[in-house]
């Protein structure tokens, strides 16, 4: 009796310990190893990427059927041991030594991901490895090739959008201030506001055009557009540095004339530095490939964009600045007469 009693009131007591903090309101504490949740985390996203990999390859495979009735796709392994080791299944060792040198060979195996190759079919393959009809046959009941592979998938969550996101607006948001605080110092405070105006109505216009056109906004797309902020707010600043030096002549003409006369001036430079861009734009647009296709595309219409806003947006705002400030100094004046 005194055993079991002696049990029993361990029992309670270590009870007893469990209960106490939650019966004195104390809050239970759940630590979590920083290498622990990060192992989590991976696994999540593998097992993400395998799920949207075998979606890819499903609906891939539906459009582009494969060549063979086998299982196992020689177009993705990776290696000539495990090639080696497959094809001793169905080929003698010495001779799936032979085809998996000769495949090997073929796909760059030993080369950099970027510079290996697919086999498209038997075929093919049986030019490659020189077999015969009888291993041709073989391989193909055993074997498939694809005429696709995916190299990779990459996962970018919302968490992580959404902080890239916001660093590239703010980004573009201190670079403008920037550019506006070095034009408002290099000419005056109008001449920058009216400069990052031309350069928004650039960039949204050109952002316009490729939704319009169902262009996809890729790295590429992102820096013909960071491309084009650089040409339009070069060119605009050209054109002051020319309203600058028209202005200090001091000729009997007003503000909008001497405007307009420099502008004129400069043109034949505008149309000339324009066209040569889009010349070269052109053949790079045609001749450059898909690759290069979309952010030729964008640049040609940034580049046309940014020209018509140099001459008739900032132009004509400057004047409208100009006489906005001249009727206001007008009002001071007859109040300080009065």
């Amino acid at each position: 009796g005194e055993v079991k009693t002696e049990a029993t009131t361990r029992v309670s007591k270590e009870e007893e310990d469990i209960v106490s903090p939650i019966e004195k309101g104390e809050k239970a504490k759940t630590n979590i190893n920083a290498v622990d949740l990060k192992t989590m985390l991976e696994r999540f996203q593998e097992v993400v990427v395998l799920d949207l990999k075998e979606k890819i390859n499903k609906v891939l495979s539906d459009i582009y059927p494969p060549d063979g009735a086998g299982d196992i796709d020689l177009n993705r392994i990776d290696s000539r041991e495990e090639l080696v080791r497959i094809l001793s299944d169905v080929l003698p060792e010495n001779r799936a030594y032979v085809v998996a040198d000769k495949i090997a060979d073929f796909r760059n195996l030993d080369k950099p991901l970027a510079l290996m190759r697919l086999i498209p079919s038997f075929t093919k393959l049986k030019s490659i490895a020189g077999l015969s009809e009888d291993e041709v046959r073989k391989l193909r009941d055993a074997f498939c090739l694809s005429l696709f592979n995916i190299r990779g998938i990459e996962v970018v969550g919302p968490r992580v959008s959404g902080e890239i996101t916001r660093l590239a607006f703010l980004a573009l948001l201190y670079s403008t201030i920037g550019m506006l605080i070095y034009i408002a110092f290099r000419f005056d405070f109008r001449s920058g506001v009216i400069a990052i105006v031309a350069l928004i109505h650039d960039v949204v216009i050109t952002i316009g055009f490729a939704s319009f056109l169902n262009i996809e906004i890729s790295l590429e797309v992102i820096a013909a557009i960071l491309t084009i902020v650089g040409y339009s707010i070069n060119d605009t600043v050209v054109y002051y540095d020319r309203v600058r030096e028209g202005l200090l002549q001091q000729r009997k003409e007003t503000y909008a004339e001497s405007l307009n006369r420099c502008i004129n001036e400069n043109l034949s430079r505008t149309v000339l530095t324009g066209v040569s861009s889009l010349l070269v734009l052109g053949v790079l647009y045609f001749l450059g490939g898909l690759a290069l296709r979309d952010f030729a595309l964008i640049l040609i219409i940034g580049i046309i964009l940014g020209t018509y806003s140099s001459i008739y947006i900032a132009a004509p705002l400057l004047i409208e600045w100009d006489r906005y400030s001249s009727k206001r100094r007008g009002v001071r004046a007859k109040r300080r007469k009065i």
